[in-house]
C-alpha cells in the first residue's frame, strides 16, 4: 500500500470474514498502525481486486477533525446496524 493507506478485510461470509472480524480489524488498525485522530477518511467498499466487487457497499467519509470518542461511537453504531440486518 502507498504511505498512510491502510486496509481491513471486507465482511464476506463466503471467505469466513464476519462483520465483527472486519470491525475488529479496523479497531486494531487504530491501536497499532495509525491513531484515529490522524485518520483523514475511511472508505469502505467491497472491491475484489481485478475480480469485481460485492454488491452490498458501505462508504463512509470521516471528517479530518473527528475526535476519537466520536469515531468510536460511529463505529459502534455501524456495528449495531450490521448486526441488526445480518
Amino acid at each position: 500500500m502507498p504511505g498512510n493507506v491502510f486496509r481491513a478485510p471486507y465482511p464476506n461470509p463466503l471467505h469466513g470474514i464476519s462483520e465483527e472480524h472486519s470491525l475488529d480489524a479496523i479497531r486494531t488498525l487504530f491501536k497499532t498502525d495509525i491513531p484515529a485522530s490522524q485518520t483523514a477518511a475511511m472508505v469502505i467498499e467491497p472491491v475484489q481486486g481485478e475480480g469485481g466487487f460485492y454488491a452490498n457497499t458501505i462508504r463512509i467519509l470521516v471528517p479530518l477533525t473527528v475526535e476519537q470518542e466520536v469515531l468510536n461511537e460511529g463505529l459502534d453504531i455501524i456495528e449495531q446496524a450490521l448486526h441488526t440486518i445480518a
